[in-house]
């Protein structure tokens, strides 16, 4: 028999925009990804949280959030009771096995969708079971052919109640006929009126550091001598010299932006690894102490001069003494000056002392004296004789009242 509008004991074919596919909550390189798990209407699928839907093989983007085609799909769509045909017979529920609640129905073997504010049981067809039990927007405790053609739903519905993954990151804030998205701090509209991250990094707002961004703000990570702030979004200097109290021993410590650097004290020299001071070793500097002995200290040295040499006002090195300067120096001869020491001139007739400082006659008689132990003369000689004819017989003899030793062989000349 053929089918016969308006017969409620036929069934009906299912509306394309009711029927169940596959949906994806999102993109990747312009295809549909993150499957779903279940089976979807494209409406329960675009109005919530898909990205894209896709009846059999053949995927269809999402309208954008916003858009007239997204406010015909869920919005205009809720006030018609969630896009179900009003073409059914006489625009009457059909009459026959049914069953249903607040969370949607099947009719022969057709799943349709949840209608708002449903909270019933009532079957469809049967028994006159109401469509969306007490209390529902389409609903009533009459019989089984309840009448939806001419049903009115408040236009004012609240979007933002029924679909609660509106607004992801921001606030959903109901219009009359949509909705809009006020956008969480750290977030901004995107072309489908979601609400996605704002990389704040694109403004380099990390001075002294290197910006990572977060979802809904960013942090620093900050370079070497900086440390962060509080909220972790500003690098400021770490004062080295305060926070480590040992930085720059034998020294002062200074700070600088990023940094620090240590003033050594007099004598010292920074370490390698410009953290502390230490001793520097003048000794190891060339001609340190010339003419003289280098004796490293701590902070400091000492120059010791060797005989015949002083040390000079810097106390770096040792100048010669002019021995020549000296009062009474070679009384009755010539002074020569002389790299660390002098030598006496003496005149015909007179000789060099014994002292080598001064210059005496040499035919002065005296006693002669043939030993000298321990700075004592013994055994004179009997009677006077001048210092050569004593001193040139023997150089071990003494000479002389008091006695002195005789002059070395080297200096025999001037006898």
């Amino acid at each position: 028999m053929p089918s016969v509008r308006g017969d409620p004991r036929q069934p009906f074919p299912v509306p394309a925009y009711q029927r169940v596919g596959t949906c994806f909550s999102a993109l990747a390189n312009g295809r549909c990804a993150a499957e779903l798990n279940g089976q979807y209407t494209k409406m329960q699928c675009c109005c919530d949280t898909g990205r894209c839907w896709a009846l059999v093989q053949i995927p269809e983007m999402c309208p954008v959030r916003g858009s007239d085609e997204f406010r015909r799909l869920c919005i205009v769509g809720v006030a018609q009771g969630h896009g179900l045909p009003n073409g059914y017979p006489n625009a009457h529920f059909p009459n026959g096995n049914g069953n249903g609640n607040g969370n949607g129905y099947n009719y022969n073997g057709y799943k349709y969708p949840a209608v708002p504010n449903g909270n019933g049981n009532g079957g469809i067809g049967g028994n006159g079971g109401s469509f969306g039990g007490n209390g529902g927007s389409f609903g009533g405790n009459g019989g089984g052919h309840q009448r939806i053609g001419s049903v009115s739903v408040n236009e004012s519905i609240d979007v933002c109640k029924h679909f609660t993954n509106l607004c992801l990151n921001g606030r959903c804030i109901p219009t009359l006929q949509s909705y809009r998205c006020e956008c969480n701090m750290g977030y901004r509209q995107d072309v489908r009126g979601e609400c996605i991250d704002v990389d704040e990094c694109v403004s380099n707002p990390c001075v002294n550091g290197d910006c990572v961004n977060t979802p809904g703000g960013y942090q620093c990570k900050c370079h070497e001598g900086y440390q962060g702030t509080p909220t972790k979004q500003a690098c400021m200097d770490i004062d080295e010299c305060i926070v480590n109290g040992v930085m720059c021993r034998n020294g002062r410590c200074v700070n600088t932006e990023g940094s620090f650097q240590c003033i050594c004290n007099a004598g010292f020299e920074l370490t390698p690894d410009g953290k502390n001071c230490m001793d520097h070793d003048e000794c190891a500097t060339t001609n340190m102490c010339l003419n003289g002995m280098c004796i490293n200290e701590d902070g400091s040295f000492k120059c010791i001069c060797k005989p015949g040499f002083a040390l000079a006002p810097n106390g770096r090195y040792c100048t010669d003494i002019d021995e020549c300067l000296t009062p009474g120096i070679c009384m009755n001869g010539r002074c020569l000056n002389s790299e660390g020491s002098f030598r006496c001139e003496c005149p015909p007739g007179l000789a060099i002392d014994v002292d080598g400082r001064v210059c005496v006659d040499t035919h002065m008689r005296t006693t002669c004296y043939g030993a000298i132990k321990m700075g004592t003369c013994s055994r004179p000689f009997p009677g006077a004789v001048t210092k050569s004819e004593c001193c040139c017989a023997n150089a071990e003899h003494g000479f002389g009242e008091p006695c002195n030793p005789c002059p070395s062989r080297k200096l025999w000349y001037n006898l």
